[in-house]
């Protein structure tokens, strides 16, 4: 559950994933400059252990003009964090100006994620704060971790001065 200031509003939409999202209504007002606001809303989450966190949003950012908010854990920095425009629910990692991995050293203990308002148009759907760099939400439904069956086989014909250029190739059994 989120704690929501204005113009942020919580709002039924059957695609969300559990039929409602936060929203920043088009029309609110645009304040590029940090820390942002006056729309904010914040989350209030624990983590286990101290460690590096990265967080994960699934989120809708319609257009050029409707794609960024500001993002801080605690009294943290706040960052700016332009989203990738996407038109329908896209998870993406945030990005601290776009460009690299928005992440922090978390203690363990309880902590507040805000998302600060930048632009309006945009809808919050979940967020994931998690200590595993690599993991991708929703990977599960995209990625068949059952492992193949059949054989590999390893070309070794391909020999060239100091290197070794390896060729991988799949062939299925009936």
């Amino acid at each position: 559950n989120a704690t929501l200031v204005t113009p942020f509003t919580q709002t039924a939409d059957p695609s969300a994933s559990l039929g409602e999202c936060i929203l920043i209504p088009n029309g609110s007002g645009v304040n590029q400059n940090s820390p942002g606001g006056p729309g904010v809303a914040s989350f209030t989450f624990s983590v286990p252990n101290e460690d590096t966190y990265h967080i994960w949003v699934r989120f809708i950012a319609p257009t050029i003009s409707n794609d960024s908010l500001f993002v801080q854990i605690d009294s943290g920095p706040v960052q700016s964090w332009p989203m990738p425009q996407a038109p329908n629910w896209f998870w993406a990692k945030v990005k601290n100006y776009g460009t690299w991995d928005f992440y922090t050293l978390l203690s363990p203990g309880t902590h507040t994620l805000y998302f600060r308002q930048a632009e309006d148009g945009i809808k919050l759907d979940k967020a994931i704060i998690i200590n595993d760099p690599f993991f991708v939400p929703g990977a599960e439904d995209v990625i068949d971790v059952t492992p193949p069956t059949g054989s590999i086989k390893i070309d070794y014909d391909r020999l060239y001065t100091n290197s070794l250029l390896v060729t991988l190739s799949f062939s299925s059994q009936d």
